[in-house]
């Protein structure tokens, strides 16, 4: 109640200010096509920045959005700092041309055992030790079928410090872009394929937002913010596969 208290209140301020001034504007020089202009460009104000906003933006997403794709690595399996649960992770092993994925975590990998550190997650397949023709754990079992494993099993290796040459992390939400000295500044999300020494970037894909002036004021269902998504051509899921190819990391 009270934010919507709050947008009628913004709205009447303007649609009061912007009549007053036309009429004032109208009387002192007598012109009602002036009166009108001068009516008609105050109620824009609060909307100065769409026009301009949204052609910075696109011309970001052309510069700067979507899949970037700068270099092909071999590796075994990466660190997913996107990840901090093995919940999801096994199903992405299913299939996969990749050895393992490790993943920092507070808890240990089918256990409730509180034990921070970083575990590398990989699939026994059957016959294997530890992936026998025994009866299996409960948890694993329901493992096996909530994440599609078949008779594989998952296996866990827990390490104190990482063993993966690559990482993929992803932003922790919106951040800024170096902005224009007057237009708010634009927005990015982003997910990457760095080496873990921090010394290149193999690959990544952005997702650029703008939110004009308006829309921060509680009015985005009028003006929503413009978000880089598929339809742009330019926004595309990280694609792992063309980034790390099967093999010992160098």
């Amino acid at each position: 109640m009270v934010l919507i208290a709050a947008r009628c209140a913004l709205l009447l301020g303007v649609a009061a200010a912007a009549w007053l001034a036309g009429a004032w504007v109208g009387h002192r020089t007598g012109l009602p096509w002036l009166r009108v202009g001068v009516t008609a460009v105050i109620l824009c104000l609060p909307a100065w920045d769409v026009l301009p906003g949204y052609i910075a933006y696109r011309s970001a997403i052309q510069a700067h959005g979507g899949w970037h794709l700068y270099r092909v690595a071999a590796a075994e399996g990466y660190l997913d700092l996107r990840e901090d649960t093995d919940i999801g992770v096994w199903s992405r092993l299913t299939g996969s041309s990749f050895r393992y994925i490790e993943i920092w975590s507070r808890r240990r990998p089918l256990s409730s055992e509180i034990d921070p550190a970083y575990y590398e997650l990989s699939l026994a397949p059957p016959g294997s030790a530890g992936c026998g023709d025994g009866p299996l754990p409960q948890n694993v079992k329901v493992l096996q079928e909530g994440e599609g494993l078949g008779a594989s099993c998952p296996a866990v290796q827990r390490h104190d410090a990482p063993i993966s040459e690559f990482v993929v992390r992803s932003s922790a939400g919106w951040e800024d872009l170096p902005r224009s000295a007057w237009l708010r500044p634009l927005e990015e999300k982003w997910t990457r394929v760095e080496e873990r020494s921090g010394r290149s970037t193999l690959a990544e894909t952005v997702v650029l937002r703008y939110r004009p002036w308006i829309s921060t004021l509680g009015f985005g269902d009028l003006i929503p913010p413009f978000v880089s998504a598929a339809v742009t051509g330019r926004s595309v899921p990280l694609n792992l596969a063309a980034v790390l190819k099967p093999g010992p990391a160098p």
